[in-house]
């Protein structure tokens, strides 16, 4: 593949994020690798962002500002794919930004594999940039299920599908479902299913910013019925394949532990869904503990829950004090 004839569709779902898309922009327009469009998609903002947009792209030819009424961040990612250009196709978060190596390092690796992906880097909303740290470019090539059962049980990155470069025609055949949480859960396991070689670049040039209003924070019907569903489609998805539904399934006990630790009203107001996680997680443990390619911070979580749910709060209290010290 010929950098100078590839062209990359970088799309952007906005959404609300006044305060960050400057700086995500800017650092698309950053970018060493040249052949690239920016697709802004306001996914119906009521602050300011879809001016900043609209300002964008008549500054600059490479971006396109796109506006629809507010679907949800699936179907602004499944329109921004509808109107791109390019062979390949990324997806970077609005309130994100990435380093100015990232589009040519992302060519680098899927010009010898079918999806290449880059590590990420998180950051507090309110803290400074990261400084990034030096590292010599370093990658693996796996096979499509490989990749898949790394992310799955955690040891590299995760579901998300920013930070990746995928064919355009993949992207177009799986789209991310509309109205639901979790799209990207529902979604990006079917690419590595799909293809046979998969590069991993162990190069943190992603820089997710965690902030307090995010869906990962929201605690309410439906985000617990929606990662119940994808947890549920991802372990379907993966059966016939004996350590891909592991793996699928050591990223739900994953999720149905951080349910449990983080502060909610999740007994008393959704007891239903309470039960079915406690139950799953008394289920599971076993076969959790004993699994060597789990991570070890779920394999505690899986010992402490012979103790009860309380002992499950009661390790993960400790292990937080420590941490402070």
């Amino acid at each position: 593949m010929n950098e100078n004839k590839t062209k990359i569709s970088v799309v952007v779902p906005v959404y609300n994020v006044e305060k960050y898309l400057e700086r995500c922009v800017e650092s698309l327009l950053a970018q060493t690798y040249k052949n690239f469009e920016i697709i802004l998609v306001d996914d119906g903002s009521p602050d300011n962002c879809p001016k900043i947009c609209d300002e964008y792209a008549l500054k600059f030819s490479n971006v396109k500002s796109f506006h629809t009424k507010n679907r949800g961040q699936g179907a602004a990612r499944n329109f921004g794919v509808s109107k791109a250009e390019g062979e390949f196709v990324s997806f970077v978060d609005s309130d994100d930004y990435v380093d100015p190596n990232y589009l040519e390092v992302l060519f680098r690796g899927i010009s010898k594999s079918e999806i290449a992906v880059v590590d990420s880097m998180d950051l507090i909303y309110d803290k400074h940039s990261p400084v990034m740290i030096s590292k010599e470019y370093s990658d693996n090539i796996y096979s499509g299920e490989e990749a898949l059962s790394q992310i799955l049980y955690q040891s590299f990155r995760d579901v998300a599908p920013w930070g990746m470069l995928v064919p355009r025609y993949i992207v177009e055949k799986y789209p991310f479902p509309e109205n639901r949480l979790f799209e990207d859960y529902f979604t990006t396991y079917k690419y590595f299913l799909y293809v046979k070689k998969v590069c991993f670049i162990y190069l943190p040039l992603y820089f997710y910013t965690i902030r307090p209003d995010s869906t990962m924070f929201i605690r309410d019907d439906r985000f617990i019925n929606d990662l119940m569903a994808a947890a549920d489609e991802v372990i379907q998805g993966c059966s016939g394949h004996l350590l891909l539904e592991k793996a699928a399934k050591s990223k739900r006990f994953s999720n149905y532990c951080r349910l449990i630790l983080q502060p909610s009203d999740l007994e008393t107001k959704y007891p239903n869904q309470y039960k079915h996680i406690i139950d799953t997680l008394k289920k599971e443990r076993l076969s959790i503990l004993l699994d060597r390619n789990v991570r070890k911070k779920n394999r505690i979580a899986a010992f402490s829950l012979y103790f009860g749910i309380w002992g499950l709060k009661f390790l993960f209290k400790v292990i937080s004090l420590v941490k402070r010290v």
